[in-house]
């Protein structure tokens, strides 16, 4: 009788102590009601800043970008695809995953800007699920002021 060597693979063992987390983590209490935060990136780019939030899959319409201050918040909802339900056939449209580890659900991210923003000029737009957020900066003079001391 034969055996069947396998070299050992350290990072097939992390695989599946990563599934094994994962899996851990699906109890209810756990329960992964957003897809979590999108990845961002902020950069100066002189004039204005750039914020660039990568939402791959979720709808125009379900993005609200808002301003508050000098935080920056984008909300949102990644819907899921209409799935088959056993023993049915699929129509068009429809699908029956095998295997997903795509997360569905609402989702947030709050960023907390620089001081010398000005909220007055914040413009956005989206191209293939990346959203590009610009936000103006304060003049000199906007930054600071003189303050006038009253003498008693």
């Amino acid at each position: 009788m034969a055996f069947g060597l396998t070299p050992w693979d350290p990072f097939r063992d992390l695989e599946r102590f990563e599934r094994t987390m994962r899996r851990g983590l699906d109890w209810p209490f756990f329960a992964r009601e957003t897809i979590g935060s999108p990845a961002v990136e902020l950069s100066d780019e002189g004039d204005h800043y750039l914020v660039k939030a990568e939402l791959p899959g979720v709808e125009e319409d379900d993005v609200e970008i808002s301003l508050t201050g000098n935080v920056l918040s984008i909300r949102g909802e990644k819907r899921e695809e209409r799935t088959v339900p056993e023993g049915k056939e699929a129509e068009k449209g429809e699908h029956r995953p095998l295997f997903s580890e795509c997360y569905y659900g609402s989702f947030e991210r709050m960023l907390t800007l620089p001081d010398d923003i000005n909220p007055d000029q914040v413009e956005a737009e989206a191209k293939n699920g990346v959203y590009s957020i610009h936000i103006g900066k304060k003049s000199p003079q906007q930054r600071s002021r003189k303050i006038q001391v009253t003498r008693h």
